[in-house]
Order: structure tokens, then C-alpha cells, then sequence
């Protein structure tokens, strides 16, 4: 019995012998491959012993090479770059660009007393859709109608529409008479009247039934109102 447990204790030795020596082999043909690239005159390894012209020092290099991990790679990856000479880092560090000043003084007039004429600010614009309309309805017949608000200012276009069988306006007014033209009772029923919103463009105009009309512009010191926009 003890004989038979020492054979198997033995086995095992022979065993553990032999995969080491094929583990150390397989580490000397890697050397060996190193070697070639770094110096391709040199021979290769024969035997299980290292026997290569390539100095010791180049070997043990090459083995630590093979074994290091890859965290001990990054590590030195990372000193090596913290290790850059302080112009190197100025380099790449991003630079912020100063960023020039150039203030413009404004001012704005304060006197009272003055022959010079002066354009005012220019008061602001809404407009309206107005739709359901009979198709003979136009432009004219808007702005008669709506002459009794006494509106500072009217600009009126008819749209062109999908059918024939109703009409339909885009109105514009100063911002101030906007709420006379959503006045639901100003209007007759069945129509319907809704805030515009956008730009109006060229291609949605009726030209030939299109009107601009200035009513009651409000008399000032400031420039007359362009009309169209």
C-alpha cells in the first residue's frame, strides 16, 4: 500500500516535471520569436535550455515583457505620460482666447427743444385670418366693412384657397386695434376668425385681388408707416 501511494506521488512529480518543462519551453520559443524581430541575424532556440546571442539583460526584458499584466502596462503607460516635460503639457492644454471687448457707447437724445424731426417707434403689428367668406367677396369689400373701427392702420390680402367656394383674407392691424377684430360680434355669423401666426408668403397671396390700405395714420412727429412688411 505504501509503496502504490508513493508510485502515484511520483507519478504526479513526473508529471507536474514534465508540464512545467513544456510551459518553459513555450516561454523560451516566445523569447526566441523576440529575438528574431529584434535582431533577425541571431539563431534560433534549439533546446530547452536558453542558449541565444541575445544578451541576458535583452532576455529578461523580453520575458517581463510576455508576463506583465495588462494593469502594469497601463500603469506605466501613465507615469510615462505624467513624466512629459512641463513645455510638452502647455502644448496640448487647452488655451482660453481673450475675448476682445469692443463696447459701443449709445445714447439716446434728451432735449425738448429741437427743429429736428425725429422717427418714432414703430408701433407693433398682429394680424388675423378671416375665412368662410363668400367667393365673391373682396378686398375692397373688407376694408369698407371694416372702416367704421376707424383702424390706425389696415393692410388686407386675400389668400388664395383650396376651393372656389369661399373666400379668405389675411388681415394686418397695429397691435392696439387687435382687439376690435376679435370682437366675435363684428363679424357675421358663420365666418371664422382666428390670430395669424408666421410669415405670410408670396406664393399664398390672391394677386389679383390683392390690397393694401392705410386708414386713419395717426398724425406725429414720426416717419409714415411702410405699408407692406
Amino acid at each position: 500500500m505504501a509503496s502504490d501511494h508513493s508510485g502515484t506521488i511520483m507519478d504526479l512529480f513526473i508529471e507536474l516535471q514534465n508540464e512545467f518543462a513544456s510551459f518553459r519551453h513555450d516561454i523560451y520559443n516566445k523569447i526566441d520569436c523576440f529575438s528574431k524581430l529584434l535582431s533577425p541575424s541571431t539563431d534560433s532556440i534549439q533546446s530547452v535550455e536558453p542558449v541565444s546571442p541575445v544578451s541576458p539583460s535583452l532576455q529578461q526584458k523580453i520575458f517581463e515583457a510576455i508576463v506583465k499584466s495588462k494593469d502594469s502596462t497601463y500603469a506605466s503607460v501613465a507615469q510615462s505620460s505624467s513624466a512629459l516635460p512641463e513645455g510638452q503639457s502647455k502644448v496640448i492644454s487647452h488655451v482660453a482666447k481673450e475675448k476682445k471687448s469692443n463696447l459701443k457707447v449709445v445714447l439716446n437724445g434728451a432735449g425738448k427743444n429741437s427743429n429736428l424731426e425725429i422717427v418714432g417707434k414703430m408701433p407693433k403689428r398682429k394680424e388675423i385670418y378671416v375665412s368662410k367668406l363668400g367667393p365673391s367677396t373682396t378686398v375692397n369689400d373688407i376694408t369698407n366693412y371694416l372702416s367704421s373701427l376707424k383702424l390706425q392702420y389696415l393692410q388686407c390680402n386675400r389668400l388664395k384657397t383650396k376651393f372656389q367656394s369661399y373666400a379668405s383674407f389675411h388681415i394686418e392691424v397695429y397691435e392696439c386695434d387687435l382687439q376690435l377684430l376679435l370682437d366675435a360680434s363684428f363679424w357675421p355669423e358663420g365666418c371664422l376668425i382666428t390670430e395669424f401666426y408666421g410669415k405670410l408668403r408670396k406664393d399664398q397671396i390672391s394677386q389679383a385681388v390683392t390690397s393694401e390700405s392705410p386708414v386713419n395714420l395717426p398724425e406725429s412727429n414720426s416717419s409714415t408707416p411702410t405699408v407692406s412688411k
